[in-house]
């Protein structure tokens, strides 16, 4: 059995509750896994705060230099983190071995976070400084989704234990393997006791977590709905990456060939389980026709199968309960007037599905509003930029949004008027560690990413020093 990780111990849950995690590819049981309830949870939190009074004091150099070791023992690890990851989430084996090389290499990176957490001090007038600083919060609750399992483990642990806070971290229940198997390296890398929690459950326990008042920081990322529920329950700071319905736009001024294929992977890449998916497809009338044909025909050639499979290219949804969501908004597409023009069967084994094609889709219907979370693509059409705007704008999200064009001048429109916290033009899914981004409107709060990442894990505190000779005034 795969039990917690608290105060740097392997814990069975209080009441011995568990759950088993299944292979979404073969329906099989994978593992059993304990379950945490309210007495796991305050543990967990007890130990990062009795942990935290020691972790903040601990020199910049040494927290980078854990940093870096976990990193190592990462890179160490790759080929057994990777073939759990696809096992127990349904992923492509390659890309779960690209997310780990990245993963040693953000750790790489937050690594050089302790070293920038500067403080500033002011001479206001002979005998009086004032001074500003950074500090940690204290312990951080890390609340994490499905669909990029270790990935999400590590970048929502790594700046919070760079910047001095201790952590619980709590996976979604689906996909809980990796994340123990991370706690586990960060204890072998040297992190005291305490500084890494892991507690493994279901909704019921992250909400547990969040609502927690020894919990000073949430970090979180999933649905829009989840994550206000966190922020009204919560009595700490709220960090939150939430839902998104990108907008892919192809206007007559792109290279067709290249935008086609590339738009394939940006809406089926991880079995469209994916915040940034380009799930909505803009297409400039003049060249609508001609890129459909270049569309479909990439997106038949790709490769659905086993995620241990070298050749995999989209594997599996989450589970075949999230099929079922996925199948019923596809039902209601065509009900309020789409088609499926590509795709669209389950497999009868594991949680497959076939990449999907919704076309005859208008803003207004729910399949270019709502976030379905699946490998399925609704095409649009636009007459102007302006309708393109239009089109774009108009979903509660604002997490991204993809322009194929050649021409700088509507690159540059098009970036200043799309309301999205990032904006890719002729290169979708490009992300670096060291630059920040946000989510707009119902789509997040907070800055991920960057030396901004200081200042999300980190409050402000200012002190003043006059000289004790010194005449005190009132202002």
């Amino acid at each position: 059995m795969n039990a917690h990780l608290i105060d740097g111990e392997e814990r069975p849950s209080e009441k011995g509750e568990t759950f088993t995690t299944i292979n979404p590819a073969t329906d099989e049981e994978l593992d059993t896994v304990a379950l945490g309830g309210e007495a796991d949870i305050n543990a967990a939190v007890d130990a990062a705060t009795r942990a935290g009074h020691i972790w903040r004091q601990v020199p910049a150099a040494e927290r980078a230099a854990l940093l870096r070791r976990l990193a190592d023992l990462i890179r160490a690890s790759a080929a057994e983190i990777a073939t759990l990851e696809a096992r127990d989430s349904g992923r492509p084996i390659s890309d779960c071995r690209d997310d780990v090389t990245i993963c040693a290499d953000l750790l790489d990176y937050y690594a050089t976070l302790p070293q920038n957490i500067r403080g500033v001090t002011y001479a206001e007038q002979p005998g009086h400084l004032t001074h500003s600083r950074r500090e940690p919060y204290g312990v951080v609750a890390a609340i994490a989704p499905w669909n990029f399992p270790f990935f999400f483990a590590v970048t929502k642990t790594a700046p919070a234990l760079a910047t001095g806070n201790t952590v619980v971290l709590k996976m979604a229940e689906q996909t809980p393997l990796t994340s123990i198997l991370y706690g586990k390296l960060c204890l072998e890398a040297g992190f005291p006791p305490g500084v890494v929690n892991i507690v493994n459950g279901d909704g019921r326990t992250g909400a547990l977590l969040a609502a927690h008042p020894g919990v000073k920081k949430i970090t979180f990322t999933g649905s829009t709905a989840v994550g206000r529920s966190i922020k009204q329950s919560s009595t700490g700071s709220c960090h939150l990456e939430l839902g998104g319905k990108t907008a892919n736009i192809v206007t007559k001024n792109a290279e067709l060939v290249a935008a086609a294929h590339a738009s394939v992977h940006h809406a089926f890449f991880n079995a469209g389980q994916v915040c940034t998916a380009g799930s909505r497809l803009l297409l400039d009338e003049e060249i609508a026709e001609q890129f459909m044909e270049l569309f479909l025909r990439a997106t038949a050639g790709i490769v659905v199968g086993d995620p241990l499979a070298p050749a995999t290219q989209v594997g599996t949804l989450i589970s075949r309960q999230h099929r079922v969501r996925v199948q019923e908004h596809l039902s209601r597409a065509v009900d309020e007037g789409a088609s499926i023009i590509a795709g669209g069967n389950p497999s009868a084994v594991g949680a497959f599905l076939e990449p999907t094609v919704l076309d005859n889709v208008v803003p207004g219907m729910a399949a270019a509003q709502e976030e379905i979370f699946g490998p399925v693509v609704s095409v649009m059409r636009f007459r102007t930029i302006d309708d393109a705007v239009r089109i774009a704008n108009g979903t509660p999200y604002g997490l991204a949004a993809t322009v194929w064009t050649d021409r700088l001048a509507e690159a540059l429109e098009l970036t200043d008027r799309l309301d999205a916290g990032i904006v890719w033009t002729n290169c979708p899914y490009r992300d670096h560690a060291y630059v920040p981004y946000e989510g707009h409107g119902q789509s997040g709060q907070g800055e991920e990413g960057g030396l901004e990442t200081i200042t999300e894990f980190t409050q402000l505190k200012v002190a003043y020093f006059g000289s004790p000779s010194t005449p005190w005034t009132l202002p």
